[in-house]
């Protein structure tokens, strides 16, 4: 019979890494520089290997789709906002002479659906997003990485609980990843 190289158990455990992550963000309304939340989110990502260094067993460049959700969060005691998300960066490891650094950088986007509630008058509004990030991030060990995003969102939310004030979101973001295997592909 024919077999796909994803059918072996060897091809997922080397090339395949589950990830789980802790994200605090820092969210901005653009045009309004007093306004501004913190934002937590807990995160599911897999990076999955697309080449190889041809010295260690090793990759620099990673596809890392993801998906995130957020706590509720709050402008005022009047609005609240949730988040879901699904995204893809592309991973990409400094490599000099073959020698594979700590250091990587990151590139990508994500589809976001932001839950809006007016607490006081019950009403809930979802709206959806594509917000494009980029950022930095260092390899602690094999299992845990630690990293920075900047992200930037296309369209607009409410910010008011009267609905006419809507504005678009920036973040800046501190992350922290722990790999669920301790795989040799990802040293």
């Amino acid at each position: 019979p024919i077999c796909l190289s994803a059918q072996y158990s060897d091809w997922r455990d080397q090339f395949v890494k589950w990830n789980l992550e802790f994200r605090y963000n820092k969210v901005f309304f653009i045009g309004s520089p007093d306004a501004n939340i913190n934002k937590y989110s807990f995160l599911i990502s897999a990076d999955v290997a697309l080449n190889e260094n041809d010295i260690f067993d090793s990759s620099t460049l990673y596809l890392q789709p993801y998906f995130e959700l957020s706590l509720p969060y709050s402008f005022n005691d009047k609005i609240s906002f949730s988040n879901y998300s699904a995204g893809l960066h592309l991973k990409k490891f400094l490599n000099v002479q073959n020698q594979k650094n700590n250091f990587y950088f990151l590139i990508g986007g994500k589809i976001d659906i932001t839950a809006s509630t007016i607490i006081d008058k019950k009403y809930k509004k979802l709206k959806n997003d594509f917000l494009f990030d980029a950022g930095v991030g260092y390899t602690v060990t094999n299992r845990a990485e630690l990293y920075f995003l900047y992200t930037r969102g296309i369209n607009k939310i409410y910010l008011q609980e009267d609905l006419t004030s809507r504005t678009g979101v920036q973040s800046y973001s501190i992350g922290l990843r722990f790999g669920l295997l301790n795989n040799w592909w990802f040293r």
